[in-house]
């Protein structure tokens, strides 16, 4: 999760501060592979932006990124109401591409 959608202030419940450390931890070290001798991650995965933009196929559009970006927000000070999620300018646009 750290990877994918940036890191956490805090653990959400104090008893959860241990685990939050270790993903921190495995999160930026390496590791030498005991079969290839090649030095690699333990956490190979990108943001989430990245993740997206490398799936195989047909491009996925920015604006559908951002949309889902924003709703992947940890905070939820900052993450979108489902009003404001609704009213997406990506959304709105397949939506109004739907009906056309």
């Amino acid at each position: 999760m750290i990877q994918l959608v940036g890191p956490f202030e805090d653990p959400p419940r104090p008893e959860f501060g241990e685990e939050f450390a270790k993903a921190e931890f495995l999160e930026k070290e390496t590791f030498v592979h005991p079969s290839t001798g090649v030095e690699e991650r333990f956490v190979k995965l990108g943001t989430i932006r990245q993740e997206l933009e490398a799936v195989p196929g047909p491009r996925i559009d920015n604006g559908c990124i951002d949309f889902v970006e924003s709703l992947l927000v940890m905070d939820h000070t900052k993450r979108p109401t489902a009003r404001q999620a609704l009213n997406h300018p990506w959304l709105r646009e397949v939506c109004q591409d739907d009906v056309d």
